[in-house]
């Protein structure tokens, strides 16, 4: 929606038709194969390199449909590894890619503040500006890979800040500490992050109905890529290993497709 409000002409395709559908301004298509042809730029968003492949793949997939000389732009969180492994496909079509996810969820997203994290030749970077000023702030982080790299070092963090906020306000709570207060005095703090404010509710309800900004099986799975690009350098992370165990223990109760501040219910209810 962004893109069309910016001017830009597009077309669309997406794996639940209704979402496409619902997008005022875009021509809505058949196939991903149909939404690449013709087109001087291509973006694509998935939940996981499994949806990515199954939505390149094929004789009605993006790639098949990827003209000579067209940008392909993924901004999936997917890894350093499979980003590079598209790139290798565009460039078999000789066509060009960046690797773009980005930070934020879904109030910078309507916004268009989200912060676009580019990997890339600079000049692939630039012919992609454009577009994705639309969606909020392009940062050229480095070569290709390294959009990947970014986000999930980013996402390690904010798993791991929000697991430690949930189980201290958990404790605190066992403590005879009210939720609000001590979420109020921690986001006064230098301790605290701006996605706290952003949460400040869900955690305080988090089982209020609302619509989830980031679901734990989301995270999760970030957290997996994180752990595999650890492994592979061989950075220590148990931290971050606990953290995945937690949101996986989230999943398995049951609420993995709540909002990642649903993480507090490990603490402050009987689960």
């Amino acid at each position: 929606a962004n893109l069309v409000g910016a001017g830009h002409a597009l077309t669309v395709w997406n794996r639940s038709r209704a979402k496409a559908d619902a997008i005022a301004g875009a021509i809505v298509a058949a196939t991903p194969r149909e939404a690449a042809v013709g087109n001087e730029l291509v973006i694509t968003m998935l939940a996981d390199e499994h949806a990515l492949m199954q939505v390149l793949d094929g004789a009605d997939g993006v790639l098949a449909g990827l003209e000579q000389g067209a940008l392909l732009v993924d901004m999936s969180t997917v890894g350093r590894k499979t980003a590079l492994h598209v790139a290798d496909l565009a460039h078999e079509r000789e066509a060009r890619f960046v690797d773009a996810p980005v930070s934020g969820s879904r109030k910078p997203a309507i916004e268009g503040t989200l912060i676009v994290l580019a990997g890339g030749r600079a000049a692939d970077v630039a012919f992609a500006t454009p577009a994705l000023s639309a969606l909020g702030m392009v940062r050229h982080v480095g070569p290709l890979g390294a959009g990947a790299s970014m986000k999930l070092v980013i996402n390690g963090i904010g798993a791991q800040l929000f697991t430690a906020l949930s189980s201290a306000l958990g404790l605190g709570e066992k403590l005879g500490l009210p939720r609000e207060a001590t979420l109020d005095l921690v986001m006064q703090t230098p301790f605290s992050s701006p996605s706290f404010a952003l949460r400040r509710e869900r955690l305080l309800q988090p089982d209020a109905p609302n619509t989830p900004d980031f679901p734990i099986r989301l995270l999760e799975k970030d957290q997996r890529l994180v752990l595999e690009e650890a492994q592979r350098v061989g950075v220590p992370m148990p931290a971050l290993a606990a953290v995945r165990a937690e949101l996986q223990r989230a999943i398995d109760l049951g609420f993995g497709d709540e909002d990642m501040a649903s993480i507090i219910k490990l603490y402050t209810s009987d689960v």
